[in-house]
């Protein structure tokens, strides 16, 4: 299994997900549906559908550019 390095990430509980249409599982009727998989302890991959309902209900989005200025805050104090 992958391990992926998290130098310079934000808050120790971030958790990462990565978008992958071909994560999917069966019902039993044999009927594709969206799922995830874990990838290690802090990420995810998952299928669009069920980033959209996360994304949905979520309380706050950042955008990269917000993420970046976070960054350049913590490392400056």
């Amino acid at each position: 299994m992958p391990m992926y390095l998290y130098e310079g990430a934000g808050r120790p509980d971030d958790i990462y997900v990565i978008e992958d249409p071909a994560v999917v599982t069966k019902d039993g009727a044999g009927v594709e549906q969206p799922a995830y998989r874990l990838v290690d302890a802090r990420t995810v991959r998952a299928h669009p559908k069920v980033i959209a309902a996360l994304v949905s209900n979520s309380e706050r989005l950042w955008n990269l550019q917000e993420v970046l200025d976070e960054n350049a805050s913590s490392e400056s104090d």
